[in-house]
């Protein structure tokens, strides 16, 4: 497993041009590679965890009130993923784009669309300072990768600018049973790649070729995988790579920000032929992928009760470029 410099944002000081190939080399034979942050971005990796690890210690009566029924941002308790899993013992807050009940395609009734319930203005700093940054460096990996791949310039990079991007910050709690750990729970990005970050390096594991391996992440080093849409625009040539937190004695926090493309883009292949039927429509693509999740959440339940699916198949409702 590979290690990278933080990319330098510089026009006078350009990327190394080998940097691209090896990144892409990285994925395709370990599924992830690593990138070293500097002082500034590790200080800012360990703000959002500390944020993180404020909000969970809040009494579970608390957490519960940070909710909604427009949008899957949000508090995720224990045990509130697909009916019938194993118990992963995590609780999570997931950060979707933060819009404002007045915005049109809230009002329009667009499915997981709507406000970040945020449980206080120092947490909402945090997670929103944390995705900027991996966002940027998001954007910045997609434009090295670009010539490798040998698709047009900004063909991937414009799909990523003002994207559907989420983040999901992450609690493996404690058994309560110390000789028996919490099942971990297995989990692939819909999106473009996804940058992991959990707080104890050695409890993050991605599935690459048939196995399971360690990745040494931690505050100062983010571990970077591609997605499901990464390998359905390169034609499989780079495959989404799952991950997993294991549980331990200790409890484990996580950051995992997830880099999609805008919501309404109907993707094809960059790679390889293509025809009519060979388009993905992210938006139908990832509230599916929601609803599967939680599916006895109150926002999954609105949708269905108010048929919010139906806004995708009205004339012009969902523009690519939004």
């Amino acid at each position: 497993m590979h290690t990278f410099r933080l990319p330098i944002e510089s026009a006078e000081a350009p990327a190394d041009p080998s940097l691209g190939p090896s990144l892409l080399r990285s994925w395709q034979t370990d599924g992830v590679f690593q990138l070293e942050l500097d002082d500034v971005h590790a200080n800012g990796t360990t703000r959002a965890i500390r944020a993180g690890r404020d909000f969970f210690a809040l009494p579970d009566r608390v957490k519960r009130y940070f909710v909604s029924d427009l949008t899957y941002s949000g508090y995720v308790a224990r045990g509130e993923h697909v009916p019938g899993a194993a118990d992963s013992g995590v609780e999570s807050f997931t950060v979707c784009p933060d819009l404002a009940y007045d915005d049109a395609r809230v009002l329009a009734g667009w499915p997981g669309h709507g406000p970040v319930p945020w449980p206080y203005d120092a947490f909402r700093t945090r997670m929103l300072d944390f995705a900027a940054v991996a966002g940027k460096i998001a954007q910045r990996l997609l434009g090295l990768l670009e010539p490798v791949l040998a698709v047009a310039s900004g063909s991937l990079t414009d799909l990523g600018r003002d994207g559907w991007h989420h983040l999901r910050v992450a609690r493996t709690l404690r058994p309560a049973d110390p000789d028996a750990a919490p099942a971990a729970r297995i989990e692939s990005s819909p999106g473009l790649l996804t940058i992991a970050v959990p707080h104890v390096a050695a409890h993050l594991h991605v599935f690459h070729q048939n196995s399971w391996q360690r990745v040494e992440a931690g505050a100062r080093t983010w571990a970077v995988f591609p997605g499901e849409a990464m390998q359905f625009l390169t034609g499989g040539r780079v495959s989404a790579t799952p991950y997993k937190v294991m549980g331990s004695a200790r409890e484990q926090h996580v950051l995992a920000y997830h880099h999609g493309p805008r919501f309404c883009v109907r993707l094809q292949p960059l790679l390889g032929a293509t025809g009519d039927d060979d388009r993905l429509h992210y938006a139908t693509h990832l509230t599916n992928l929601f609803l599967r999740e939680f599916p006895a959440r109150a926002v999954s339940r609105r949708i269905i009760a108010e048929r919010r699916l139906d806004v995708f198949r009205r004339a012009l409702a969902c523009n690519e470029n939004l």
